[in-house]
């Protein structure tokens, strides 16, 4: 994997919740201690991919929130009558 996709990779795990954010990271660090070649690629891909499965649950998880207090506001405009 390429210095540019490492960097885009450690940018997209700075977006993610803090939470899971660490355990993200010192995967990260664990497969850029592989010795560089296949075995690497293949753990920093499959890091890629469940970093994106992350990202999706955030989006998901937001816009579930983002509803819900839509929903709410909604509700409280319809019992003050505006």
């Amino acid at each position: 994997m390429s210095a540019d996709s490492i960097h885009a990779l450690k940018l997209r795990l700075w977006k993610l919740p803090p939470k899971k954010r660490t355990e993200y990271l010192s995967d990260l660090d664990t497969a850029l201690t592989l010795p560089a070649g296949e075995q690497q690629d293949l753990a920093l891909s499959e890091l890629s991919e469940r970093v994106s499965r992350a990202e999706s649950l955030s989006d998901r998880n937001k816009k579930r929130k983002e509803a819900a207090v839509k929903a709410a506001e909604d509700k409280l405009r319809r019992d003050l009558g505006f």
